[in-house]
């Protein structure tokens, strides 16, 4: 009796039935196919993914690793160094150089870091948090899994990307945009040493100074990515936290018996620590690894596009890209070094004339000239008396 009632209100509603049903095919159909007006199509979405790997050995300019009389302290120094490496490769500076060497938007480049006794869980950092509908709302997702080998200093990188094609330009842009990004920090050495500025490293960005020879004076960011010998020597630590102020690294610090202070806002950490310089006087910043072009800043699905762009416009020309120092310093020549200079020519021409006749000629003459300089000096007190 209740079922033949339902169907006989049904009937009366036959135009809010036909667009329910509409609806839900509707639904059904966009989320395996993505369809289009204009012209009219439907295209299958597609779940296939492909995948590629590399490998990358972790050694000292003088190769150390075939060296048989390096011990297995050396070995494991290595390997700890191969660790560092594998998470400075998923920092936000470096995985956008991998994301413009691929030729991908930095958003969609997910970069999971090798395991650690500190981070037993692997980390996938990729910029902005996902949600459970992104597998089938996109399918350009490119993800870079790199894993620490336990015996030796080898970084395994896994690369999976929507193409054979893109897989593979996926594993070899992890390796060349590591290599950019070390080559740019390489590229500011003199204009670090003559200026002495104040180093800033946000997150993994902080161990990639002290890979490159430096130390951080502060360090930003959720910290998930630093390694604890940056956190303990870095001067000051900010944590990047929560509107709300919950800040998830803080704990960690403190646990390392260093002092750190919470910066709560909802942006990104490169932004937090642009604010940071800012807001200290900073007359120049000089940025490594950030986002410069117009494509960079306006990524789809960016979740802090927004900041960045309000950060940019607050710091405005005091903001300049490393390629651009880079390309426009000039090393200036030290009072010091102009000296040594100087002294090492005159050592050269001193050595070149007391090989030939004619110059040990005129070294006696002037050995002659100083000592009747000396003489003169010398009497001059009884002559003034």
């Amino acid at each position: 009796m209740g079922f033949g009632m339902n169907l006989r209100e049904l009937s009366r509603l036959r135009l809010g039935v036909v667009l329910s049903a509409f609806v839900a095919l509707l639904a059904a159909v966009s989320s395996v196919a993505d369809i289009s007006v204009l012209p009219p199509k439907l295209t299958p979405r597609s779940l296939e993914m492909a995948t590629a790997t590399t490998q990358v050995v972790v050694d000292t300019p003088n190769s150390a690793l075939v060296d048989l009389r390096q011990g297995a302290d050396d070995i494991q120094s290595l390997k700890n160094r191969a660790v560092l490496v594998g998470n400075v490769m998923g920092s936000p500076p470096v995985r956008a150089f991998i994301a413009r060497r691929a030729e991908v938007p930095v958003e969609s480049v997910q970069v999971v870091t090798p395991r650690t006794p500190q981070s037993p869980r692997p980390r996938a950092d990729n910029g902005q948090k996902k949600g459970p509908s992104d597998l089938l709302r996109s399918t350009d997702q490119y993800r870079l899994d790199i894993q620490a080998n336990p015996t030796v200093p080898v970084l395994d990188i896994y690369a999976q990307a929507p193409t054979a094609e893109g897989s593979e330009a996926l594993a070899n842009a992890a390796v060349d945009g590591l290599r950019d990004y070390l080559r740019e920090l390489a590229g500011l050495r003199d204009y670090l040493r003559e200026t002495r500025p104040v180093l800033i490293g946000v997150d993994g960005g902080a161990d990639a100074l002290r890979e490159a020879g430096y130390t951080p004076d502060i360090v930003v960011g959720r910290l998930d990515a630093v390694s604890d010998e940056v956190l303990r020597s870095a001067a000051e630590v900010v944590v990047h936290a929560d509107p709300g102020g919950r800040a998830a690294g803080l704990s960690r610090v403190l646990d390392l018996g260093a002092d750190a202070v919470t910066f709560p806002a909802s942006g990104t950490s490169e932004d937090v620590a642009l604010l940071l310089a800012h807001r200290h006087g900073a007359a120049l910043i000089v940025a490594v690894g950030t986002r410069a072009t117009l494509l960079e800043l306006l990524d789809r699905d960016r979740g802090g596009m927004a900041s960045t762009f309000l950060t940019r416009l607050t710091i405005g020309p005091t903001l300049v890209d490393a390629q651009a120092v880079i390309r426009l310093h000039r090393s200036r020549i030290s009072g010091r070094a102009l000296l040594l200079l100087v002294f090492a020519a005159a050592l050269v021409l001193g050595v070149l004339a007391a090989l030939t006749p004619t110059g040990r000629l005129y070294l006696a003459v002037l050995a002659g000239w100083w000592q009747h300089s000396l003489d003169w000096v010398r009497a001059l007190p009884g002559r003034l008396r």
